[in-house]
């Protein structure tokens, strides 16, 4: 080239004079391949174009060049025509495979530009491959990509050549570096610039600190796929090399891909332990689920932080819960205690994932116990060791502080969601852990810090839809509790409402859940709200739908029956009320508001105050439900007639509401007691309980009327009663006279106060007799 140069531009050619002539086009072709006479010819071009402004220079190469810089061409004094330029149009190779190929379908063409990007060598390859058939085959099969690589492969006349791309396009881009381990050659400069030549790729500032190379894909998989027939032992190990390099050079995602392709799980879990370090909300994409399902069960047992992504990624799809959780089991059963000369960070990391697989299976006192360990892992854990963690402490520290919440460690819970707030860095990883912040200081009462947690998050900080996805569900309800608090029911639900599609079936679904249910309660709409709640929690509920994630023995699980109870309660089903609260001891803090309303709606003043005395005090009580617990017990005081002790209670919710504001279980209140309760406050003088009751808040439950007591024959006769119309019908069902039925019938109108079968029928439903 440079000897061509110098002869087109030396004085006794008269080059100077002949670029004069105006409209003067000097063409060169094959400008490519020039090493490190590169830089300097291109600036003897771009000097003789700056001195010859008339003329034309006209380039052709596969090579890139500082003259592709659109400032050098935008002058319309030179033109470089690249590989894409080069290629054949979409139009040229159909009319070159109706020459060639007249009897093939027109689908064909489409099918050959598609995969050789219209590349003249590669092209003419597949035309001549499929000449040599009598027939054509599917151009999506193995036999129509192994045919054309074979074709391609016979072009090569150096077998070492050939053998240099077989196994270099196993990578989908690479480094010399890569390129000399995979093909085991020293020099490997020949082999990539006779590639680029032939138009196979080119070099591609792909990596920041250095080019790489990278093949056409659709020729690449090609001969990839010849490369695995021919030699699979050697493309594992291709397969290995890469990802160790891929490892090398901090791209984990890739390396995983390899190392999964590679059947090298070792290195596959070593690279997913260090997505997980690095980026650490990798499990939220599809990239885990597309590689790790590929990993074999054995694999999965043997490696348990290959099991754990896989099932944590299948956790996100409510149609994989199913997977998800025996994936899950196997994890948090194999995880291997750290060895003793094992770094604290890996114990740190085994010890958070282990906690995050016992919450995913339902083993929340389990799971908030390793959690526990996890954090006397980070304490004594050096700085630096912990600034090596980088985002993944960020992830840790929340779930961590989640698995604490759910396991009623609540004192616990709240400064490791505050820390992990500290340090978060990025503002995607600060708007996750602002959501967990948000919900789990809403629904303990501490509104400051929720309201605090939801300002300091960035609407324009989300990636691409994250802000609606599991990872805001804890957010969403912590903004409705509060919204709630302020007596904006309507707003409350609609953000509820419009947040359903990614807040059903997730873990978190259950606080979600809670909040809707204080908003259907001040909304009256408390009967159909119930119905649809235990619908979702009955065994054929849970069996048809998602809403398996996040139910069990946990703080959660126990919000939502606590509600649940209370919406029965308004809608007068005590029985029920009770149902919801069956599965928990006396005194549990969660329920206990709902419990004690049940026995004051009942008449059992009595009872309701040995409950607010057992759950004030028990373990995991927060300020939400303390607020709850005061005003009930003031309640509870009033109905054993000691209006002392219930001004003193009052004055404690006060407190709590004073501090946090928190006022949404005021809606328990009966409205006749909420009546008596402010008499007290203002004749007592003290405005600050007052001002408590200030709102109008909606009052959607009252007293209940006790249902009579029907003996065991009046309730068969009154089941009867719905079925049949005629006391004949009843006596003929039960065997006994229309006589009998009457008398039995009589007894029931008289102790239900109705003079109608209708009329006994809607009281019946009304007072829950017919469960």
């Amino acid at each position: 080239m440079r000897a061509l140069w110098e002869l087109i531009f030396s004085a006794e050619h008269g080059s100077e004079e002949f670029l004069d002539t105006p409209g003067a086009t000097i063409v060169i072709d094959s400008y490519e391949n020039l090493g490190d006479m590169g830089p300097a010819v291109d600036d003897s071009i771009l000097s003789s174009a700056a001195r010859h402004p008339h003329s034309k220079f006209i380039l052709s190469g596969r090579s890139t060049s500082s003259l592709a810089d659109p400032r050098h061409q935008m002058r319309g004094t030179l033109q470089l025509i690249g590989p894409s330029e080069l290629a054949l149009t979409h139009d040229e190779v159909h009319r070159l495979v109706a020459e060639e190929l007249p009897e093939a379908p027109t689908a064909v063409a489409s099918s050959i530009y598609r995969d050789t990007s219209g590349l003249p060598l590669s092209v003419a390859a597949m035309i001549m491959a499929l000449s040599s058939l009598n027939r054509i085959p599917s151009d999506h099969g193995v036999e129509w990509r192994t045919l054309v690589s074979s074709e391609l492969s016979a072009e090569f006349s150096d077998p070492a050549l050939l053998r240099f791309l077989q196994v270099t396009s196993t990578a989908p881009y690479f480094d010399t570096t890569l390129a000399q381990k995979l093909s085991k050659f020293h020099d490997v400069s020949d082999f990539i610039s006779e590639l680029e030549h032939l138009g196979f790729g080119s070099w591609n500032p792909h990596v920041h600190t250095r080019p790489v190379f990278q093949y056409v894909e659709s020729l690449r998989l090609m001969f990839a796929a010849e490369f695995k027939s021919a030699h699979p032992k050697q493309f594992l190990r291709a397969n290995s090399v890469t990802a160790k390099w891929f490892r090398a050079n901090s791209d984990y995602e890739q390396a995983l891909t390899f190392a999964v392709r590679a059947k090298n799980y070792e290195l596959a879990a070593q690279a997913t332990t260090a997505l997980f370090l690095t980026s650490p909300e990798s499990y939220m994409s599809d990239l885990l689920v597309h590689q790790l399902r590929a990993v074999p069960l054995k694999a999965l047992k043997s490696y348990p932080i290959l099991a754990f992504s896989l099932g944590l990624a299948y956790s996100n799809n409510p149609l994989m819960a199913e997977s998800a959780t025996r994936l899950l089991e196997a994890a948090a059963d194999s995880f291997l205690k750290p060895r003793l000369d094992e770094s604290l960070s890996n114990k740190f990391v085994v010890n958070t994932m282990r906690a995050v697989a016992l919450r995913q299976v339902g083993r929340y006192s389990d799971s908030a116990e390793m959690a526990l360990t996890a954090l006397s892992t980070l304490d004594i854990m050096a700085p630096e060791a912990r600034d090596e963690l980088h985002e993944y402490l960020v992830l840790a520290l929340r779930h961590v502080s989640y698995c604490l919440f759910q396991g009623g460690k609540l004192e616990e819970a709240v400064p490791v969601i505050n820390a992990a707030v500290a340090h978060a860095t990025s503002q995607p990883a600060l708007n996750y852990t602002l959501s967990f912040a948000a919900g789990i200081h809403a629904f303990m009462g501490a509104t400051a810090s929720a309201q605090q947690a939801i300002e300091m998050s960035d609407p324009l900080g989300w990636p691409r839809k994250h802000d609606e996805s599991y990872l805001n569900v804890l957010g969403v309800a912590g903004r409705a509790m509060l919204l709630i608090d302020r007596c904006d029911y309507e707003a409350a639900e609609l953000l509820l409402a419009r947040s359903e599609h990614f807040c059903s079936g997730t873990e978190f679904w259950p606080f979600s859940t809670t909040a809707m249910m204080h908003t259907r309660l001040a909304l009256g709409h408390g009967l159909r709200e119930a119905q649809r709640v235990a619908d979702l929690l009955s065994p054929l509920g849970r069996s048809l739908g998602a809403q398996n994630a996040g139910i069990g023995d946990n703080l959660g699980t126990a919000a939502m029956h606590n509600m649940l109870s209370i919406l029965w309660l308004s809608a007068g089903q005590p029985a029920r009320a009770a149902t919801a609260l069956s599965g928990y001891a006396p005194g549990h803090h969660q329920v206990a508001p709902a419990r004690m309303l049940l026995l004051l709606l009942t008449g059992k003043a009595t009872e309701a105050a040995i409950e607010y005395s057992a759950a004030v005090m028990a373990p995991g009580s927060n300020p939400r439900t303390r607020a709850a617990l005061h005003l009930l017990g003031a309640v509870a005081s009033l109905h054993l007639g000691s209006e002392a002790n219930a001004l003193k209670l009052l004055r404690k919710a006060t407190i709590v509401y004073q501090a946090t504001g928190i006022r949404a279980h005021i809606l328990f209140l009966p409205q006749e007691d909420r009546a008596v309760l402010l008499r007290l406050a203002e004749s007592s003088g003290d405005k600050d309980i007052v001002d408590m009751f200030a709102l109008e808040f909606p009052a959607p439950l009252q007293h209940l009327q006790l249902p009579p007591a029907l003996s065991p024959r009046e309730k068969v006769v009154l089941q009867q009663l719905v079925q049949h119309r005629s006391v004949d019908d009843i006596s003929g069902a039960l065997f006994v006279s229309s006589n009998t039925v009457k008398s039995q019938l009589r007894s029931i109108y008289r102790k239900l106060q109705v003079s109608s079968r209708d009329d006994a029928i809607a009281k019946a439903l009304e007072m829950d007799l017919l469960n």
